[in-house]
Formats: structure tokens, sequence, C-alpha cells
């Protein structure tokens, strides 16, 4: 008699071939399917954008609160 295995693998990697909708899901997935240091490089890199957009920001709230008080 032969035992296959197939079955279950095909399922598994339909399952996480599907685009992934939300951030949160997304994260999950990444945390199964990398090595802890890619993902540490990829958080750090999205604070990373996130400092220098709120950088960004505040100096465009500063230029815009100074022309408003002139």
């Amino acid at each position: 008699m032969k035992f296959s295995y197939q079955s279950d693998n095909d399922h598994r990697n339909k399952k996480e071939k599907q685009p992934s909708l939300q951030g949160s899901y997304r994260f999950h997935n990444l945390m199964r399917t990398s090595s802890k240091k890619e993902v540490t490089r990829l958080v750090f890199y999205r604070i990373e954008n996130i400092t220098k957009e709120v950088k960004v920001m505040k100096k465009l709230i500063l230029v815009l609160t100074f022309q408003g008080n002139k």
C-alpha cells in the first residue's frame, strides 16, 4: 500500500499563496516564513520610514503655522 503526503503539502502551499489583505496578517505570515533577522531588519526599516515621514510633517506644520502668524 502506498501513502501520499502530497495532498497535505499542496493544500498548505495554496493557502500561503493567497494574497493577504490585512497588514497584520501579512506581518504574521512574514514572521512564520522569514528568519528573525530578516523580520527585525524589515521592522526597523519601516520604523525608520515612519520617523522620516513624521519629521517632514513636523517641518511642514512649523512652516504653515509661521505663515499663518504673519
